[in-house]
C-alpha cells in the first residue's frame, strides 16, 4: 500500500490542483499536514502491553460476569430505577473482582 505522500505525488496536475483547492477550502495546509514527515505520529514501542480502550474494559467485565454468554457483544443500554442496595453492589463487584 502507498503512503499518501506518494499517492498525491502520483496526482497528475489537474487532480493535485483540485485536491489542494478541496485542502484550502477545510483550512488545512496541504505542505505542512500532508507532504511532511514532520507531520507524521511517531510509533509507539511496544515494550509491554497496550492500556486496553474503555469499549475493550467494558467486554472483558462482561465476559467475565457471564463467561458462557456472548450477549455481551450486543449493544444497547438500558435505565434503571429505584435505589441501589450498596452493600450487595460492592458483594457482587469484589465476587467478580476474585474470579479474575
Amino acid at each position: 500500500m502507498k503512503s499518501i505522500q506518494d499517492r498525491i505525488k502520483s496526482l497528475s496536475p489537474e487532480q493535485k490542483a483540485l485536491f489542494e483547492k478541496q485542502l484550502k477550502a477545510r483550512n488545512i495546509d496541504s505542505e505542512f499536514e500532508l507532504g511532511s514527515e514532520q507531520a507524521a505520529i511517531p510509533r509507539r514501542s511496544h515494550q509491554g502491553s497496550s492500556p486496553l480502550s474503555f469499549d475493550q474494559e467494558r467486554l472483558w467485565l462482561f465476559n467475565r460476569m457471564h463467561p458462557e454468554s456472548h450477549t455481551y457483544n450486543v449493544y444497547g443500554a438500558a435505565r434503571l430505577k429505584g435505589e441501589l442496595l450498596s452493600r450487595s453492589a460492592r458483594a457482587r463487584y469484589q465476587r467478580n473482582c476474585e474470579a479474575t
